[in-house]
């Protein structure tokens, strides 16, 4: 069958869901991720159902910030993807397999518009305090991001950190207990676009 369309989904809190927002307990439900042998994310079967059947008849391309490694820890229906989109855009994976001249294409726009990631850090770890950071992560060498305690984090940090970012080339932004901070050129559409010129070719 001829592909409709292209589609781009993004991945948690929109197709998966965690404990946190779906109740895995109740009917319908279906795991499509196991961490340290848990299950920790979930999918309505609807939701699997209709996904199901968008895949049979488009091309699918989920589209995520997890890294790779966290992307590749879910099981989703329709599978396997050509291609995926990870790493907040900084990833395009064609049959599993990350593309290395996407790679070396985005390393040089994200240096050339920014300061590098390694002066982020050091100005994250001189303001973030272990009284409300859970966890400290860098994803792929691309962009960091802090697992916070949601009800300690200081009101002015998150303003605050962002006024110092921008300037410099950098975004932040905060999506529950995890503050982002990424290149302001790292972007999941730009990825999807570069997919979408591959397919059809111009």
């Amino acid at each position: 069958m001829t592909a409709r369309s292209l589609i781009a989904c993004d991945l948690d809190r929109t197709l998966i869901y965690s404990r946190r927002f779906l109740d895995a307990a109740g009917p319908g439900r279906r795991c499509v991720e196991v961490y340290e042998g848990e299950e920790i994310s979930f999918m309505t079967e609807n939701a699997v159902a209709l996904l199901t059947d968008l895949v049979a008849k488009n091309v699918v391309i989920p589209a995520t910030t997890r890294t790779v490694a966290q992307y590749r820890r879910i099981t989703l229906p329709g599978a396997p993807y050509r291609f995926a989109v990870t790493s907040n855009g900084g990833t395009i994976l064609v049959d599993g397999m990350p593309d290395q001249e996407w790679a070396a294409a985005v390393e040089a726009r994200v240096r050339a518009d920014g300061v590098p990631l390694a002066e982020i850090l050091t100005a994250l770890r001189s303001r973030a305090t272990d009284r409300w950071v859970r966890k400290e992560r860098v994803a792929e060498g691309l962009f960091c991001y802090l697992v916070v305690d949601e009800t300690a984090v200081p009101t002015e940090f998150v303003p605050e950190w962002r006024a110092w970012c921008e300037p410099r080339g950098w975004q932040v932004s905060q999506q529950g207990r995890k503050i982002y901070t990424v290149p302001r050129t790292l972007c999941k559409s730009r990825a999807v676009d570069e997919v979408r010129r591959r397919l059809v070719g111009s």
